[in-house]
């Protein structure tokens, strides 16, 4: 087994803060499993790594974590090692998000933060990309500025919000909400949004949050069996974008007029890029967030030369320079973290957000069967998360 393990496994770390008893742990936990419904025999190496330092890092607290999703970061770190930031790393304990409770609190902490306080941490950024250390993990020290606890409330109350959906906040209902208000920004209320991949989670999450404004959306599918579904969802526009350019527009422009669309946002890429683009009004603003049809070898997205000359505007857009983690001022992102969280409460709140999940919860120690199912549902991974929690109740 030892052959199949490639330069950068997918590091899974089991560890323990001080005085906890562990039983058995290393052979419980250490382990090596081989992926082969993926491309490339990809090494997830199982680690038992042991006693957390006794000092939780100044600024930070210590929060141990208790539900993470599988994620499609996630996923992409196991099967080709991910984002430029860990290919330079040994090993890397992967996971995007995640939800705890407070376990211990550093020095200069400022905040309110409490002890047993349960909360979701921000790790992407900090804890993932910049270290390394994701939420596949018991415990994780993370910066007071990226902590944002959840409602005190009973499991009875409206306001309650349970581990699996605010373990799944950042990742795409963020990114849904970033992108929808980054297209509607300079569109009155009652105009057309194009929407790709609405069946993808964020897809679906700005379906949801389209219904809290007046803005029309036209979900554009990929077969025409699809329709029937969005409509039984109460989509008002769906039109299909396995026809030819010509019909596509012509389909658009029923709806929406000679004018065409205001925004598109396209999670697809390739030939629905072009149609999106020319459905659009001039100087319309065309925002790709993913590029689902392409391949490693072919990662294109097309435009049409005229459509440029139209002024249409296309952009690669990220929830990264969406809450300002390039420019390095720490307060503004916090504030738009903050802004994001507390809508996305909200919307949870008013049943405008859903958070599927598959029906089984897999422990660390069930995680190759978790990849088993992921290879099994594969093209239906994004319409339901799978969880992995430290123990089943």
């Amino acid at each position: 087994m030892d052959g199949n393990r490639v330069k950068n496994p997918a590091v899974i770390r089991f560890n323990h803060s001080p005085g906890e008893e562990i039983t058995n742990a290393r052979e419980v936990l250490t382990g090596c499993c081989v992926i082969p419904k993926f491309p490339r025999n990809v090494g997830l190496h199982l680690d038992y790594v042991g006693q957390l330092p006794s000092v939780v890092p100044r600024g930070h607290v210590r929060v141990r974590l208790t539900t993470r999703p599988i994620q499609h970061v996630d996923m992409k770190i196991i099967r080709t090692g991910g984002y430029k930031e860990l290919r330079s790393r040994d090993f890397v304990t992967i996971g995007a998000e995640g939800v705890g409770f407070i376990h211990e609190i550093g020095e200069d902490v400022k905040s309110d933060l409490h002890r047993n306080q349960r909360v979701m941490p921000v790790l992407f950024w900090d804890n993932l990309l910049k270290k390394g250390n994701g939420s596949w993990q018991s415990y994780v020290d993370v910066a007071e500025e990226n902590v944002f606890p959840l409602p005190e409330v009973s499991k009875e109350s409206a306001d309650y919000v349970p581990d699996e959906v605010a373990a799944q906040f950042v990742i795409t209902a963020w990114t849904a909400l970033g992108l929808f208000h980054t297209a509607v920004a300079g569109i009155q209320e009652g105009r057309f949004l194009l929407l790709s991949a609405p069946s993808s989670t964020i897809g679906r999450h700005v379906l949801g949050i389209s219904k809290s404004k007046n803005i029309n959306i036209i979900a554009v599918v990929r077969k025409d069996e699809q329709k029937s579904l969005f409509k039984e969802m109460g989509v008002e526009h769906v039109i299909c974008a396995n026809s030819s350019k010509e019909v596509f527009v012509e389909q658009v422009k029923k709806i929406t007029g000679e004018g065409g669309a205001h925004a598109a946002i396209d999670g697809v890429g390739a030939e629905t890029t072009m149609k999106l683009g020319a459905c659009l009004r001039d100087e319309g603003e065309l925002l790709i967030f993913d590029n689902a049809a392409g391949t490693d070898s072919d990662d294109h997205v097309k435009i049409s030369l005229g459509d440029l000359k139209r002024k249409i505007q296309v952009k690669w857009w990220t929830l990264t320079d969406y809450v300002k983690i390039r420019k390095g001022n720490r307060e503004e992102t916090r504030e738009a973290m903050t802004k994001l969280f507390n809508e996305t409460l909200n919307l949870y709140k008013e049943k405008l957000l859903i958070f599927p999940t598959h029906e089984k919860v897999f422990t660390f120690d069930e995680l190759p069967e978790a990849l088993d199912v992921i290879g099994e549902i594969k093209n239906d991974f994004h319409k339901c998360k799978l969880l992995l929690v430290n123990h089943k109740e």
